[in-house]
């Protein structure tokens, strides 16, 4: 059978598909090109982001198991330090062990009567010091040479203490004595003055000598004559 369409052209039924023009179909193409890249590479990025987020997990994992050693080598490099603090220490004490004797047989002989001494360190000086208490307490010595040494003590007078001082002045060890305080107390029913003197340490080298008033020379690492 034949079926002829008598109207015009305008008005006959278009047959086929939707057309589009070529550039379009170009823009379509490339825009389904750029979402493939995209979703390639966001893949990725998530593939690396796990894959860093595992290397951390893993890494927490071996800091856990190493905290003890880590907190045992700590430990360790600490205590080391301080052996070599006291170590070096006692080196130099023990390269200026005879001065130090001559040192304190010096201050004992120009300790005079009615006064004794209750601590004796090094330190900063001057009045901020607490005081020492009359009782018991033995003589610390802990001085460096050159450094700022404290002298505490008791005296039954004024004129024992300005003695004391006199004789300090003399000695080839000390230099730049003073008075940081002097503060009567009283002990049962005796009136005494506890005082605190401030000097300068300096030990004689060995092989310099240094006469004192009054006095033979002093020189380091000769023996007490009896």
């Amino acid at each position: 059978m034949i079926e002829i369409n008598l109207l015009p052209k305008e008005l006959q039924k278009r047959t086929g598909g939707l057309a589009l023009p070529k550039p379009a179909l170009y823009m379509l193409a490339g825009l389904a090109g750029l979402a493939a890249v995209l979703a390639s590479l966001t893949v990725m990025q998530k593939m690396r982001i796990a894959n860093i987020q595992k290397k951390i997990a893993e890494a927490k994992v071996r800091e856990a198991k190493m905290q003890k050693d880590i907190q045992l080598v700590d430990a360790l490099t600490e205590l080391k330090g301080k052996i070599l603090e006291r170590m070096a220490a006692i080196e130099g004490l023990d390269r200026n062990r005879s001065a130090y004797v001559r040192f304190l047989e010096d201050l004992s002989g120009r300790v005079p009567e009615y006064l004794w001494l209750s601590n004796f360190r090094e330190g900063a000086g001057g009045a901020a010091a607490q005081p020492a208490q009359p009782a018991g307490n033995p003589v610390q010595a802990a001085a460096a040479s050159g450094a700022k040494t404290v002298i505490e003590g008791f005296s039954y007078s004024l004129n024992s203490l300005a003695t004391f001082m006199i004789q300090m002045k003399k000695s080839p060890f000390i230099k730049n004595v003073e008075l940081s305080f002097a503060k009567e107390q009283k002990l049962e029913n005796s009136r005494l003055y506890n005082f605190q003197l401030t000097c300068d340490l300096t030990m004689v080298p060995e092989e310099t000598p240094t006469e004192t008033e009054g006095q033979k020379p002093i020189r380091l690492g000769d023996t007490q004559q009896p």
